[in-house]
């Protein structure tokens, strides 16, 4: 009966463990393709980074390229659909 209730309390720390770790991932967020909205995409990444609008500009022209990276996969998660509902493609990469 202790051996059944410690195993059932040692799934449920394993699976605690396992969310933490996915939740404190760092991921890339790249711009793969930009799509028929060019000026939008530069408005939202310029929103997103804090950067100038010829860096911003930059990224854009550059694609595929990184928006931001060594960030949560929350956040990249966030950027990825403010892109995609102006039609740019996003992968979210691990790092």
């Amino acid at each position: 009966s202790t051996r059944v209730r410690s195993s059932a309390a040692s799934d449920v720390y394993k699976r605690q463990e396992r969310t933490a770790c996915i939740e404190e991932e760092k991921v890339d967020a790249i711009l793969v393709r930009v799509g028929p909205g060019k000026m939008q995409v530069i408005k939202i990444i310029k929103e997103i980074t804090g950067l100038d609008l010829k860096t911003t500009t930059d990224i854009v022209n550059g694609a595929p390229k990184a928006v931001k990276e060594n960030i949560s996969r929350d956040e990249a998660e966030k950027i990825k659909q403010k892109l995609e509902s102006v039609g740019a493609t996003i992968e979210v990469k691990w790092i």
